[in-house]
């Protein structure tokens, strides 16, 4: 067990989506790590990206999130995790 998939979908995008996971009980006070990130992270003039792109991760995890850096531009239509 502890083998999940991860799924984003970027149409033009210029940014960067990180997962994080936590294994506390309570997400308001959790400490949180990254797990996954796919994007561009650097400046406004980076190129776009468009593209369906998935990455497996292995950890039994009790909360995961999405965060969004440097965001400029396009639409992210999907960022998804399945077990």
């Amino acid at each position: 067990g502890g083998v999940q998939t991860l799924r984003w979908v970027f149409r033009g995008v210029q940014g960067e989506v990180t997962v994080q996971a936590t294994l506390d009980p309570d997400p308001a006070d959790s400490r949180w790590f990254d797990v996954a990130a796919y994007g561009d992270g650097s400046t406004a003039d980076s190129t776009t990206i468009t593209d369906t792109y998935y990455q497996t991760v292995t950890g039994n995890f009790t909360w995961l999130r999405a965060v969004v850096t440097n965001f400029t531009d396009g639409i992210i239509e999907t960022v998804q995790a399945t077990y």
